[in-house]
């Protein structure tokens, strides 16, 4: 009896005592890349001319209209569906860049390092294909960040590149006075 009594305290301290506990510390990471899309992604089509990838310049009160086609069958500009067509109003000009081209000429660069960020959103896209409109653009401004490159451990300059469009927002902060 006691050494039934014995073997059953004796399994009950290996599984209070055995258990490991769990760091409260513990991190989840995941990996926006890596999911995949349950849908394509929209091609959108401003005025019937231009193909872009980043909507985020365009100024919502400029927009006259929108439509969404998901027809199999119809193509515009070589483009198979799914795609939006955005029409803005005939007073806004288009003067499409891309922002690979806005970097090199507005800005004064040698670093190979770039990362692009559009009206408060990393731009994930490729900086040849994204395309905004020039003569939206409020402003640019440039950070650095100092870095080292992994394989070779050399130090590297980032260049971030935080562009601002004239939306109602940035125009009005960029018409606010801070006083300190």
């Amino acid at each position: 009896m006691r050494t039934i009594l014995l073997g059953i305290l004796l399994l009950r301290f290996v599984f209070v005592f055995g258990q490991t506990a769990s760091n409260p510390h513990e991190m989840m990471v995941s990996y926006k890349y890596k999911q995949i899309k349950k849908w394509p992604e929209p091609t959108y089509i401003v005025n019937n001319k231009f193909i872009v990838k980043n909507i985020g310049w365009i100024n919502p009160s400029d927009i006259v209209g929108i439509k969404v086609s998901n027809k199999k069958d119809t193509t515009i500009l070589g483009v198979k569906p799914p795609y939006m067509l955005i029409t803005l109003k005939d007073s806004i000009p288009l003067k499409m860049i891309s922002l690979e081209g806005i970097k090199k000429k507005y800005i004064k660069s040698i670093s190979p390092y770039c990362i692009y960020q559009i009206n408060g959103s990393i731009s994930t896209l490729n900086a040849e294909e994204c395309l905004i409109n020039e003569n939206s653009i409020l402003s640019i401004s440039v950070d650095k960040i100092k870095s080292k490159d992994s394989t070779t451990g050399k130090g590297i300059e980032i260049e971030v590149l935080e562009i601002l469009t004239d939306t109602k927002e940035n125009v009005r902060k960029s018409k606010e006075i801070i006083i300190r």
